[in-house]
């Protein structure tokens, strides 16, 4: 049978053990740490956001005009420390449809992976493509990264001429489509402005009681061609209005203008004159 004192020791020993692991995990965290604050530092960078309801590839639509009103430059978002986290440079919106199309930049307190060469932004990697939920002025938004100062196109707009044709549209849609009317952003930017128009009856098919296709014109309904100035986004030889939309012969698009909205066939597009 063994002694009390017999025991002692190996229960000192034991106690032993227990602070050297402790005090190698506190070293390893303080190593960590340090490396942390090596390898990351806060840095400033510039992102171009596209505010929308979710990730790109849902198709979500944008905002709502009462979730963008107070989105304006110079917005910010503190974090913890009562430091800017999330400022707006600039910022660009107009009406569509029931929403607002919203382009930001923003700059972003972010860390530098110095081994990855990333920034990293709330533990995530900033990356064109990803989403970030950011709240500028206390407005809660999700926002596509489409440009990462020194990584992607940023925005990169100009003005095209667009010949399109609404199609059998009734008389009082026809009507109140004005040449003039105009899309201005909230800087006073010209969007889309309508510089020509010519309206005439649409064309309906009907046949004869012997079966022989007539082509005549409907009383009822109207074709209106539509000449355009519109401000669209460059990507090589291609272009889109409102990032998304395609602007070439034989698409479709929709444009909201404050009194009326308007769906044209595309039927030419050339620069601007």
């Amino acid at each position: 049978m063994k002694s009390a004192a017999s025991k002692k020791p190996s229960s000192f020993i034991t106690r032993i053990d227990i602070v050297v692991i402790v005090c190698v995990i506190t070293i390893l965290a303080s190593i960590g740490v340090v490396v942390k604050l090596v390898m990351q530092k806060d840095t400033l960078v510039t992102v171009e956001l596209l505010a929308s309801g979710g990730e790109w590839w849902w198709g979500v639509p944008p905002p709502y005009y009462w979730n963008a009103r107070d989105v304006v430059a110079g917005s910010i978002e503190y974090d913890a420390l009562n430091k800017p986290a999330v400022e707006v440079l600039d910022v660009v919106k107009y009406g569509e449809d029931d929403r607002r199309f919203m382009w930001m930049k923003v700059r972003l307190r972010a860390k530098r992976n110095y081994l990855t060469r990333q920034f990293i932004f709330r533990q995530e990697s900033l990356q064109i493509g990803k989403v970030l939920h950011i709240a500028p002025n206390n407005v809660a938004l999700v926002g596509q990264i489409v440009g990462i100062d020194g990584v992607g196109t940023m925005w990169n707009t100009e003005y095209v001429e667009v010949t399109g044709k609404a199609i059998q549209i009734h008389p009082w849609e026809a009507d109140i489509i004005q040449v003039g009317e105009k899309i201005t952003d909230n800087k006073g930017d010209l969007v889309v402005e309508i510089t020509n128009k010519k309206t005439e009856l649409s064309d309906v098919m009907t046949t004869t009681w012997q079966g022989e296709a007539l082509s005549r014109k409907n009383p009822l309904l109207r074709d209106v061609t539509l000449t355009m100035k519109m401000r669209v986004m460059k990507d090589g030889d291609s272009r889109y209005f409102n990032y998304y939309q395609p602007i070439s012969v034989g698409n479709k698009t929709r444009i909201q203008f404050a009194g009326t909205a308007v769906e044209i066939n595309i039927m030419s597009v050339s620069p601007d004159r």
